[in-house]
């Protein structure tokens, strides 16, 4: 791939396709489409800094889950533990894809399941099960 801006310098310097690009991929992100992945996962474009409402998503995390963990996990004898590793890779032949899991739900003997926590602006409205967006990034993580 030499010679086209932006490509990675050395193989195997590419990026991995995680949870929220499937909804990129499939056409459900209203903000980015499959040519945003592939040109980040290629080395043509670099990932730009966090936005604002990333940023304050972030910082939440903590007491969103806090929140979840009272609200859902008390009066069932369920848990929300910090994943062994935020950043998990598929297994071959499918390393190229990535899962950074937010929290896990456990139990009192066994994994219960992944957890995704979604901080939104008051400008958007949760309802049902979520966007469909949502949806698809935690089907991606049940492997």
């Amino acid at each position: 791939m030499s010679g086209l801006g932006g490509a990675p310098e050395k193989e195997g310097e590419l990026g991995s396709i995680g949870g929220t690009s499937f909804a990129k991929i499939v056409g459900l992100n209203k903000y980015n489409g499959p040519h945003s992945v592939w040109s980040r996962v290629l080395g043509y474009e670099k990932r730009g800094p966090a936005g604002p409402y990333a940023e304050r998503g972030t910082r939440l995390e903590p007491i969103v889950a806090r929140l979840a963990e009272d609200a859902l996990c008390s009066e069932q004898g369920l848990f929300l533990r910090d994943p062994v590793q935020v950043t998990q890779q598929w297994p071959e032949p499918y390393s190229m894809f990535t899962a950074s899991i937010d929290k896990v739900m456990w139990d009192v003997n066994s994994l219960v399941g992944p957890v995704e926590l979604k901080t939104m602006n008051s400008r958007r409205k949760l309802e049902g099960r979520g966007p469909d967006e949502y949806i698809c990034q935690l089907q991606s993580y049940i492997w």
